[in-house]
């Protein structure tokens, strides 16, 4: 065990090195942060940083730097996993303090994604920021105009495997996303939401101290 405690250690090391050589390309960050091999960040100058934030191994951060006013924003202590693909796309994307970003996770910030603190995202979660406008399916440009919407994502929210958050929506805190939803409407705080199309499972109650069973309309 020891043996093995001490090889982590020594990888968080070299992590810790191959950030602090880049660290002279960020427009603000802390050097405090870990950068495994393979992860691949782009766009360096709209890339802003705390401290203790870890890129696991092919994680991939992209910022197209050649779009006015894009950026990605990490507080601290955040993870983002291997394989993991935060992209800017023309938009912003800001995640707090204390948050997991599972494998395979992708997250698009075209109308702008904000995620506030302490939230657990899973394994093959997409969060999307746009559409694609389909309303003339007879012209040339049919899906090719995408249509920003703003995505919010409050602090202590669990999100479960191989969800899909769609644009536009705002996740209330304490909330969970049962694996395998589609998200399509808002969600309220303390609320528990599941299915395709997403629908409300639970909702804490206080006075109770415990999750309640939402009844279904006709039941």
């Amino acid at each position: 065990m020891k043996y093995y405690l001490n090889i982590r250690r020594v990888r968080k090391g070299i992590a810790f090195v191959r950030f602090f050589i880049r660290f002279g390309y960020f427009k603000r960050c802390d050097c405090r942060n870990y950068c495994y091999p393979g992860a691949k960040i782009r766009g360096w100058g709209k890339l802003f940083l705390g401290h203790s934030n870890i890129f696991q191994e092919r994680s991939l951060i992209f910022v197209e730097t050649e779009v006015e006013g894009e950026s990605i924003a990490l507080g601290n202590h955040n993870t983002v996993s291997a394989y993991a693909l935060l992209r800017s796309h023309g938009g912003t994307i800001n995640i707090g303090d204390h948050n997991f970003v599972g494998e395979r996770v992708q997250i698009q910030g075209r109308g702008g994604v904000d995620i506030g603190n302490h939230c657990m995202i899973a394994a093959g979660t997409f969060i999307s920021s746009s559409s694609h406008d389909f309303s003339e399916p007879e012209a040339l440009s049919f899906l090719k105009r995408e249509l920003p919407a703003r995505t919010t994502i409050g602090d202590f929210v669990w999100i479960g495997t191989n969800s899909v958050v769609v644009a536009g929506v705002n996740i209330g805190h304490h909330s969970i996303i049962a694996a395998g939803t589609i998200v399509r409407n808002d969600v309220e705080p303390f609320t528990i939401v599941g299915g395709n199309p997403g629908r409300v499972i639970k909702r804490y109650s206080h006075s109770e101290r415990e999750w309640v069973l939402v009844k279904e309309r006709g039941n």
